[in-house]
């Protein structure tokens, strides 16, 4: 198989789980991550971190291959269903998400590929993941939505692994003023 070891530009940070509610942080946070391009890219040997003191160096012992146009959800526990009930493609240690503000930071060679610098005008909710719009700047709040009806595993709300699903704009502006829940009607 063909795959690159540089992809920077097409690797995001796609969707994060901050604050679960099915189970404790320790157990249920998690990270998506999405390559946007047409090339399989290895992450083995990149970085995980926040700006202070958290930071998970990819080992996986061998190649960990983002095949194009795919998710790979980065786990803070491996233990299916204790972790609330998502796979994980890796399992990290040494990297913890607050459930106000943090940063997520990946990188190779210390190249920042992705960035996130969440703060409490952010869509963390417990129980709920966040999930990145697929357009305009990542490292913004206004591209980036509260998951609120895909259940998974022990009950909490997000897609590991699969397409997000972003409310259409208007039923964002009635959702925002309480009129209507949001209803997910578009795939990213």
């Amino acid at each position: 198989m063909c795959w690159t070891t540089q992809g920077h530009a097409a690797i995001r940070i796609n969707e994060v789980m901050a604050d679960p509610d099915a189970v404790s942080d320790a157990r249920g946070e998690w990270i998506e991550l999405y390559n946007d391009s047409n090339i399989d890219t290895d992450i083995n040997g990149w970085i995980i971190k926040d700006a202070d003191t958290d930071y998970h160096l990819i080992d996986n012992s061998a190649p960990l291959i983002m095949q194009a146009k795919s998710f790979l959800v980065l786990g803070r526990n491996g233990e299916f269903p204790l972790n609330g009930g998502y796979i994980p493609d890796y399992v990290y240690s040494g990297f913890l998400l607050t459930n106000s503000a943090d940063e997520i930071i990946l990188e190779d060679s210390e190249v920042t590929v992705s960035e996130i610098d969440y703060t409490t005008n952010w869509p963390i909710y417990a129980g709920k993941s966040m999930a990145f719009s697929g357009s305009g700047i990542i490292n913004n709040p206004s591209n980036w939505w509260a998951t609120s009806n895909c259940v998974f595993g022990d009950g909490d709300y997000g897609t590991p692994g699969g397409p997000n699903l972003i409310p259409e704009p208007a039923t964002l502006v009635l959702f925002s003023i309480g009129l209507l829940p949001i209803l997910f009607k578009r795939r990213v």
